[in-house]
């Protein structure tokens, strides 16, 4: 027999399952299991730290402070924008997680107005900012007792945000939650202003000229003070963990 033939019996294929390399399919499947095993393990492990971090997620809410400003009562004697404002944030301070924390603050804080305001979200003291207009009520009578059709009920109050600070407790959890404050503070100030202005005769008068000065009255400004926009950069922030670390709920 040559030693090519020879060659060839020895180097012979043979099934994985075959009894002659019996030894080495265990010793092989050994290992495959163990490292299966292990990588299962280290991943159920990382998945337990993940589930555990956004467990409390709701009830860590109201870490999320913003601060309301109201600089529209000191300027008005019969404000009505204002204290709408404050009702709703109290409102909602009394209610249990999952809500955000509203923090009232006295305007005298902020002597340099709603440009304050927005340097302290900006600098991220807080993570958004509610401030209402100085004479903001007054604007708005005025707009309706003078028929002024160029009127923006949005410029009466803003709200300040900071979206690039985390885009996603921004977009998941603080604008849904402040869209349903903006709800409550419109629809509790309807009830009294539609009637105040329906009752007044130089208010009365300009309804049909001016209806956005009626329904809804006035509203909010959206200000993204840091947008988050940049497609490339997604995936390299999206992949964190939701972290709020627990805290006592901010008082009003």
């Amino acid at each position: 027999m040559s030693t090519l033939e020879t060659q060839k019996k020895t180097q012979a294929a043979v099934g994985f399952f075959d009894r002659s390399i019996r030894r080495k399919r265990n010793g092989i499947i050994k290992k495959w299991a163990g490292m299966t095993l292990l990588i299962g393990v280290f991943m159920l492990a990382l998945l337990s730290l993940f589930w555990g971090v956004l467990s409390r997620t709701y009830q860590n809410l109201p870490v999320l402070g913003v601060i309301v400003v109201d600089f529209d009562s000191p300027t008005h004697e019969a404000a009505l924008i204002g204290p709408a404002v404050l009702r709703a944030a109290e409102s909602r301070n009394n209610l249990r997680p999952p809500r955000l924390g509203y923090i009232v603050k006295p305007p005298d804080e902020y002597p340099d107005g709603e440009m304050q305001v927005r340097r302290v979200v900006y600098e991220q003291e807080h993570w958004a900012a509610i401030s209402i207009t100085r004479n903001a009520t007054g604007r708005l009578e005025d707009a309706l007792r003078s028929g002024d059709e160029s009127f923006d009920p949005d410029s009466l109050a803003e709200i300040v945000f900071a979206e690039a600070r985390d885009e996603s407790v921004t977009r998941n959890y603080l604008l849904p939650y402040l869209d349903d404050l903006k709800s409550e503070v419109v629809r509790g100030f309807s009830e009294v202003w539609i009637p105040k202005a329906v009752r007044d005769e130089g208010l009365r008068r300009n309804m049909v000229r001016v209806p956005l000065a009626v329904n809804p009255g006035f509203g909010f400004r959206m200000v993204n003070l840091r947008p988050f926009d940049v497609p490339v950069a997604i995936p390299a922030v999206s992949v964190g963990l939701l972290c709020i670390p627990p805290s006592p709920s901010p008082a009003v």
